[in-house]
């Protein structure tokens, strides 16, 4: 029969780091880490672990040209250790490239996710009376291709009186 728990508990901190744009380069990078400690000892006795696990990410941005813009994303977080086993760790990253057209009134998009085929999660776990492993494959690998045009003008800033302003004075308003 299926059981729950009788507690889990995380705690952590995430630090994130931003490059402020260099010429044509920009990006940010984010670590996480955090304790979980899981107690399932209304189970079994032996049902209690605790971990510290961490995670990383980054993004990276290139302007190309004047027009093109690209992109990378990527993420990972390692191995662990679960409640009755273990579980692998987890990739994902994302390539991109945005190219404006008709001026700045659109843009043609290509995004390619998961373009290493990387993105699977596999764990496996047992007691004195099972093993059980399980693979998923998150077969999330596809490209997009998005083409955006823009009518119209973009939004202008107004000039609005309010009736509590003295004469001749003006309040911008985007």
């Amino acid at each position: 029969r299926w059981l729950n728990g009788r507690q889990s508990a995380s705690v952590g901190s995430s630090l994130t780091l931003s490059l402020r744009p260099m010429g044509r380069l920009s990006g940010s990078t984010n670590f996480n880490v955090w304790r979980e400690s899981r107690d399932g000892t209304n189970i079994a006795p032996d049902l209690q672990r605790s971990a510290v696990l961490w995670s990383v990410g980054g993004n990276l941005g290139l302007k190309v040209t004047e027009t093109l813009t690209a992109q990378l994303f990527a993420s990972q977080m390692p191995p662990q250790s679960i409640l009755q086993g273990r579980a692998t760790g987890y990739t994902f990253s994302s390539v991109a490239l945005r190219q404006q057209v008709w001026g700045t009134k659109g843009s043609i998009s290509l995004n390619l996710q998961d373009p290493l085929n990387l993105s699977n999660f596999n764990s496996s776990s047992s007691h004195a009376t099972y093993t059980q492993t399980s693979r998923s494959s998150f077969r999330q690998r596809m490209a997009t291709l998005g083409v955006t045009y823009n009518f119209g003008k973009p939004p202008q800033q107004q000039s609005r009186r309010s009736g509590q302003e003295e004469a001749g004075e003006t309040i911008r308003v985007r």
